[in-house]
């Protein structure tokens, strides 16, 4: 793309939950009341080899590499630590398809979370091609713009340790809002996850998504057998 910006059509935070169709599986496609331009942050600049680095780290337990060895029958699920917390009200419930979220009270920060099936991906690239894909469904774009722009610089949590996501940070100028998009497919299971961060533009959205990682654990996946 010529351009340092493009089309976002997904931000969980301002969202209207609605769902498209990936080859028969609901995906969410969070439109945040029509199509917005999002700069992306300095963050989020093109990278040699979006592999790399998450596939090396031997601090990530489910890189993107690791995911090929994942039981198949096992599933991944996000848990839920706000329930009956008084610092976070719902914002949207749970749609039907794997789509709900959360506002922090006191920010005005609003948490959104998908999990679903993605057998309708090209999982022939592996976790991380397969993970930029949903990513881009996200920003209603192709792959081709939003991959340039991803970075492995986020990360899930799980009882086993981190899990490797790809992310896409920016500013949506015109709501004056920051974001943080972040999504996970995990070939092997067919299902992926996806998170997002919307905060007032004076928040440092990167900051103010560790803190919420580290209490109350609100990017925290479990992957696993059923049941």
């Amino acid at each position: 793309m010529t351009s340092a910006s493009f089309r976002v059509g997904a931000l969980v935070v301002t969202a209207l939950l609605t769902t498209t169709t990936l080859a028969g599986c609901s995906v969410v496609d969070l439109l945040a009341g029509g199509k917005k331009t999002a700069s992306p942050s300095a963050s989020a600049t093109p990278t040699a080899d979006p592999d790399t680095d998450a596939q090396a780290d031997p601090d990530v337990a489910i890189s993107f590499a690791a995911g090929a060895d994942l039981d198949p029958s096992w599933s991944a699920q996000w848990g839920d630590p706000f329930l009956g917390s008084t610092d976070f009200s719902v914002y949207a419930a749970d749609d039907g398809n794997g789509a709900w979220s959360y506002q922090e009270n006191a920010t005005g920060c609003i948490l959104g979370y998908w999990q679903g099936r993605v057998d309708g991906l090209d999982t022939s690239g592996g976790d991380s091609d397969a993970s930029d894909q949903l990513l881009a469904i996200q920003f209603d774009a192709d792959v081709a713009e939003v991959a340039p722009y991803a970075a492995d610089d986020i990360t899930f949590a799980s009882l086993s340790g981190p899990i490797a996501a790809r992310s896409v940070a920016g500013a949506d100028s015109e709501n004056g809002l920051t974001y943080i998009v972040a999504a996970r497919a995990f070939a092997a299971l067919g299902a992926g996850l996806v998170a997002t961060l919307d905060c007032p533009e004076a928040i440092d959205v990167y900051t103010q998504w560790a803190s919420l990682q580290a209490d109350p654990g609100a990017y925290t996946a479990v992957v696993g057998p059923l049941g």
